[in-house]
């Protein structure tokens, strides 16, 4: 359609996003009057009832009075099957709305925007820019948080080898301290035997020497054991380091998850936006076509009348020219017949342009319902989804 209805139309979310023209199903159906029922349409009767616009603009009913039966459904209809969340997901980058609006082109002056509807549009897409924003900043310091782990990991492992090498060093240390232990043992039982002084002087000598080999060794475990303390201390730090860095990292996945629960909430009530201005159209075109239906039948009321009453007196004249009695009465009732005819031709041809232009009304009418059964589903369905999203612990 062209001129001011055209104008004051939403644009489509998919082409322009930001754009401030937004039309809702409240201020159209604000200025519209009860009609009479759908059901003198002879259709069966919507979810929704329709009231018919008595105080739509000259210039707006001129202009749908234009559309065809293929314009009118068209577009709306072609609107109706895209869906508006794929086109969300699929923008890798919402810019801030100031990026995103263009200056009003010359010769649109006739726009009249809601300020209302736009600024809650420019506040999901706001939000939705917020949260992506958010989102690339816990996604980078989650990437910093991995980077941070994955050296920790690496730092751990060479710690780990460390001790194993440690730990085969000290092996062979136990093993000698392990024998000297023995000898002393052994030696002390041989000690315990012996009365004489003289060799249990000499067994004690040879005790003191393995005692003394024994000092040695432990001093040398000493020093292993602490290098073995050392690393396995600081193997124990870094798995303390890696499990709060582990913790912190559950903590970013729980709020990008928030974070995207979010989004996909606000993309639904962008899509529910458009889907309620789809509704809207629908319902504008279909007041539109009951109001011009109304128009029809209100003219062609005394049309039929006019013509019952011509056949009524044709049947009166046919009577009684039947019951003539002569020749030049039956001809005079013949005349007057002749003359009802001919007055009844014009009111029928009448007619059948009346009738014809009510039946292609009433097959645009039929076209738009099975759109706007599809609109109310999907209306239902988004805000069953956006019902779950707003539930705690969903």
């Amino acid at each position: 359609m062209a001129s001011e209805t055209q104008n004051k139309k939403v644009p489509d979310i998919s082409k322009e996003l930001a754009k401030k023209g937004v039309r809702t199903l409240a201020s159209d159906i604000e200025a519209a009057k009860t009609a009479t029922d759908m059901q003198n349409a002879g259709t069966v009767p919507l979810q929704t009832p329709l009231e018919s616009p008595q105080n739509l603009g000259a210039e707006t009913k001129q202009s749908i009075e234009k559309d065809t039966p293929e314009t009118v459904v068209a577009s709306v209809m072609r609107a109706v099957g895209e869906d508006s969340r794929d086109k969300i997901a699929q923008t890798s980058d919402f810019k801030s709305i100031d990026e995103k609006t263009d200056k009003e082109p010359e010769g649109s002056s006739n726009s009249i925007p809601d300020k209302e509807d736009t600024s809650e549009e420019d506040r999901l897409f706001k939000r939705i820019s917020q949260i992506d924003k958010d989102i690339e900043l816990l996604k980078k310091e989650l990437s910093e948080l991995q980077t941070r782990k994955d050296a920790i990991s690496q730092t751990r492992k060479g710690l780990l080898n460390e001790k194993e090498e440690i730990d085969n060093d000290l092996k062979p240390i136990l093993t000698k301290e392990e024998e000297a232990e023995r000898a002393i043992k052994s030696i002390e039982k041989e000690e315990e035997l012996v009365h004489d002084p003289d060799k249990r002087h000499k067994i004690e000598g040879k005790r003191w020497g393995e005692e003394d080999k024994r000092r040695s060794i432990e001093q040398e475990k000493w020093v292993v054991e602490e290098k073995l303390h050392s690393v396995t201390s600081s193997i124990k730090e870094k798995e303390e380091e890696f499990q709060k860095l582990s913790v912190d990292e559950r903590g970013f996945d729980g709020k990008i998850a928030l974070l995207n629960k979010d989004r996909e909430q606000v993309g639904l009530e962008i899509e529910l936006t458009e889907i309620v201005r789809l509704k809207g159209e629908l319902e504008i075109q279909w007041v539109t076509l009951n109001e011009k239906k109304e128009k029809i039948e209100t003219e062609l009321a005394p049309i039929i009348s006019k013509e019952q009453m011509v056949e009524q007196k044709r049947q009166e004249v046919e009577e009684n020219e039947h019951s003539a009695t002569s020749h030049e009465e039956r001809k005079g009732f013949e005349e007057e017949r002749w003359k009802l005819e001919q007055q009844r031709r014009p009111l029928e041809e009448r007619r059948w342009e009346m009738e014809k232009e009510l039946n292609k009304i009433m097959q645009l009418i039929n076209k738009l319902k099975p759109g706007y059964q599809n609109i109310l589903e999907k209306e239902e369905a988004l805000q069953k989804r956006i019902g779950i999203l707003g539930t705690p612990g969903v």
